[in-house]
């Protein structure tokens, strides 16, 4: 960043000639401010967008996620592409926003020139997938565990980070229950888990 800056023009000089043609820039959602209520928080990605996007004569924003809800990250986000139309904390105007933005599925794409679909159709399928008894054993003493942390927050702030912690743990245990206790036996599971050689976050996250 500092060494774009470098070829940018000063603080107080003219955008105009513009430095570069066309900017892309992919998994656009990444940039948005999170908005909560009537405001919109620039996270460090957003500043440095906020920074590069007026030197770029042409903008195209690519993002297959939905936004997160919020008016005011959405109205940002769109001041961010084109400053001209839109404007942060304004309602974007229907017909402006339809002169810019191209929603569309992949089904919706024109058929290639055999006239077959350009993705094949996804098919979802149930999967049965039975887990051992040393695996649930581990989940239960994970949910017990969980629970404890969580009963103990003190503040909202702790809460949310303990949350965040048993997420992580829990995608742990369903990704390989091996790496939370690596013994054979859901005996040895449970003695594992009870001397803390592998329920403790530092422990699991180290791994």
């Amino acid at each position: 960043m500092r060494l774009f800056s470098e070829i940018l023009p000063a603080e107080g000089e003219s955008l105009y000639p513009r430095k570069f043609d066309l900017l892309i820039l992919d998994e656009a959602h990444n940039v948005a401010p999170s908005g909560r209520g009537k405001y919109a928080t620039d996270s460090q990605r957003t500043q440095a967008l906020r920074r590069l996007a007026p030197h770029f004569e042409h903008k195209l924003f690519l993002s297959a996620t939905p936004h997160n809800g919020y008016r005011e990250s959405f109205s940002a986000l769109l001041e961010l592409l084109d400053n001209q139309r839109f404007a942060r904390g304004v309602e974007p105007d229907h017909e402006q926003l339809n002169a810019i933005m191209v929603r569309r599925l992949k089904s919706e794409l024109p058929k290639k020139w055999d006239g077959s679909p350009r993705f094949p159709e996804r098919k979802i399928d149930a999967i049965t997938v039975e887990y051992t008894q040393q695996e649930r054993d581990i989940h239960q003493l994970l949910q017990q565990y969980s629970q404890s942390r969580i009963t103990q927050a003190d503040d909202a702030s702790e809460l949310y980070a303990t949350e965040f912690v048993v997420k992580l743990l829990k995608k742990r245990l369903f990704s390989s229950p091996m790496l939370l206790c690596p013994l054979a036996s859901a005996a040895s599971a449970a003695i594992c888990c009870q001397s803390n050689l592998c329920c403790t976050p530092s422990m699991l996250i180290s791994f």
